[in-house]
């Protein structure tokens, strides 16, 4: 039975900080959607960098028309 419980309140705190993490995601959205949007695609591009083991040059993504090239239309 306190095993139970313990599974429980293990489940709850876990679900707590779940919806804490989605309101701290969705207000930094709402504060500032330009600003959060920029900042999710800085992290994602560098978490893809990551993944694939890749090195690209900084300069040449700065410029947009680096994400006018056909690779693009994949993604």
């Amino acid at each position: 039975e306190i095993l139970a419980l313990e599974q429980k309140n293990h489940e709850t705190v876990d679900s707590i900080n779940q919806h804490k993490t989605s309101r701290e995601f969705y207000l930094g959205f709402a504060s500032d959607p330009q600003q959060f949007i920029h900042k999710w695609l800085i992290s994602q591009v560098r978490d893809l960098k990551v993944m694939t083991d890749q090195s690209g040059n900084p300069e040449e993504e700065r410029l947009s028309d680096f994400f006018y090239q056909p690779w693009t239309q994949e993604a």
